[in-house]
C-alpha cells in the first residue's frame, strides 16, 4: 500500500508518551510490521512444528527509476529487484544512474540479492550485455538459474532456486527498447528456458491478469508467460514489475483464500514509482515455505 505515517490511537497521555519514547510515532506502518515479525539476520518469526516447512522471508522491488535513496527496503532472506533502477528522464547517463544504484544496492545487508534488467537499464550508454557488471555484489540473471542456500525460520539449511529474464511484450519503445520481444515464437521459446519447479520466478514483464492493468484498466502482461507459469513453471513466489499502475493496495490479500493451495504461485508486483515516476510504493515482503526435501 502507499506509504504514509501510522498513528496509535491516543489511549492516554501515558500510552502516547511511551509510543514516543520508543519512537515508533512516525514511523511507516508497513516498516515497523515488517521489522516486527523478523528475527536477526531477516528471517520470519514463526512457529516451527516437526515436519512442517519453515518460511524463508523475500523482498520484491523494482521500477525505482532512479528513486532507490528514497525506499527503505526491510530485512530478509533474499532480495530480489525486478528492473528500471534508471530515470529516463534524468539529465544523468544510465552508467553514472546504474553506478549509483549499484552502490545504494551493495549496502543493504541481505545475504542473497538478485537483479534482472528492465527495459529502461540498457539505454542512454548502457547495453544488455554490460549490465552485470554494474552489480558486483548481486546476482545479475538473464535467461539464467541460480541455485543457492538458505536458513529458512526453523533453522533448517534450504537449497533454492531463482530463475530471472528482462524480456516484455508491452512495449517497444522508439528507439526499440532492447528487452522488448513481442508475443510470439520468439517470447515463448524465452519462458520456455525457465526450469519448472523453480521456486521464485523474477521477470520484468508481468505475466497476464496478474496486477498488470495499465492506467485505462487493461491488462498488458504476457499471455505466454502466464501460460508457462501455470502449467508447467509452477514457481512459489512470481516478482515482477513493469506496469505501475498494475500494482494494487490489496495485492497479497487477494491472493488470500481459505481454498488456495500453499503450493499456488503467488504473484507480486513490486513497483515502487508510480506513472509519474513518483516514489509511492513500499518493498513487499513475503514468506514462502519451500516443501522439505522427501527422505
Amino acid at each position: 500500500q502507499p506509504r504514509r505515517a501510522s498513528r496509535v490511537p491516543l489511549l492516554s497521555c501515558g500510552g502516547v508518551a511511551l509510543l514516543l519514547l520508543l519512537g515508533l510515532w512516525a514511523t511507516p506502518h508497513a516498516a515497523r510490521h515488517e521489522q516486527a515479525n523478523l528475527r536477526p539476520g531477516g528471517r520470519a518469526s514463526l512457529a516451527c512444528s516437526p515436519g512442517d516447512p519453515g518460511a524463508v522471508r523475500v523482498v520484491c522491488l523494482g521500477d525505482t527509476h532512479g528513486r532507490h535513496h528514497q525506499v527503505q527496503v526491510p530485512l530478509a532472506d533474499v532480495l530480489v529487484f525486478t528492473g528500471d533502477a534508471t530515470d529516463p528522464r534524468a539529465a544523468e547517463s544510465n552508467p553514472e544512474q546504474l553506478a549509483d544504484f549499484a552502490a545504494w544496492l551493495e549496502a543493504l545487508p541481505h545475504k542473497h540479492k538478485f537483479v534482472v534488467a528492465g527495459n529502461h537499464d540498457p539505454e542512454r550508454g548502457v547495453v544488455l550485455s554490460e549490465l552485470a557488471s554494474f552489480f558486483p555484489s548481486a546476482k545479475y540473471l538473464q535467461d539464467e538459474t541460480a541455485v543457492f542456500r538458505v536458513r529458512d525460520s526453523c533453522g533448517t539449511e534450504r537449497e533454492l532456486s531463482i530463475h530471472g529474464s528482462p524480456w516484455q511484450p508491452q512495449w517497444q519503445g522508439d528507439p526499440e527498447f532492447a528487452t522488448y520481444v513481442a508475443e510470439g515464437p520468439a517470447l515463448e521459446a524465452w519462458w520456455a528456458r525457465v526450469p519448472a519447479g523453480v521456486d521464485i520466478l523474477a521477470t520484468h514483464s508481468p505475466p497476464r491478469d496478474r496486477f498488470d492493468r495499465d492506467p485505462s484498466g487493461t491488462p498488458v502482461g504476457s499471455t505466454s508467460l502466464i501460460g508457462e507459469v501455470q502449467s508447467r513453471v509452477k514457481p512459489l513466489l512470481h516478482c515482477f514489475g513493469h506496469v505501475h499502475a498494475g500494482r494494487t493496495a490489496d495485492m497479497l490479500e487477494s491472493q488470500r483464500s481459505p481454498a488456495t493451495s500453499p503450493a499456488a504461485t503467488l504473484f507480486v508486483n513490486g513497483a515502487i514509482c508510480n506513472d509519474d515516476l513518483v516514489a509511492v510504493w513500499d518493498p513487499v515482503l513475503v514468506d514462502i515455505r519451500p516443501p522439505l526435501p522427501s527422505t
